[in-house]
């Protein structure tokens, strides 16, 4: 016959542990939804010649940070710098992955946080 007291103790010892894991889970999603942003912002205010190794688009004019660079066009409707443009496709792809992540993350995180909280409640109300 299985002891009621050890049954218990194993049984939370479990639920602890699930709750844990739930709660890493969401820590490393949110971590790597906050990295994306940082290397949003560092894609935005800093120049490109930090991001590729030839230094720019070939010398097409993109030496600034992309925040601030201006597309400038000519009256027949050609874009001149066209690097300008070329960069926010994949910016906007990476902000659109790190939005599901983060949400996920932040789920996952207050999960297990409610989940340990709530396990912790019960065994201080029912006295085990």
């Amino acid at each position: 016959m299985r002891d009621d007291r050890t049954y218990r103790n194993d049984l939370e010892r479990r639920f602890l542990a699930g709750a844990l894991k739930t709660r890493t889970r969401g820590f490393w999603l949110l971590v790597a939804a906050a990295l994306m942003w940082l290397f949003l912002l560092a894609r935005l205010l800093l120049p490109p010649g930090i991001f590729l190794a030839s230094g720019g688009h070939g010398g097409s004019g993109c030496d600034g940070p992309l925040l601030f660079e201006t597309v400038r066009g000519s009256y027949d409707g050609r874009v001149y710098d066209s690097c300008v443009l070329d960069a926010w496709p994949p910016l906007f792809a990476v902000l659109a992955l790190s939005v599901p992540i983060g949400l996920v993350g932040a789920v996952f995180y207050v999960r297990g946080v409610i989940t340990a909280n709530l396990s912790h409640y019960v065994r201080s109300m029912t006295g085990h």
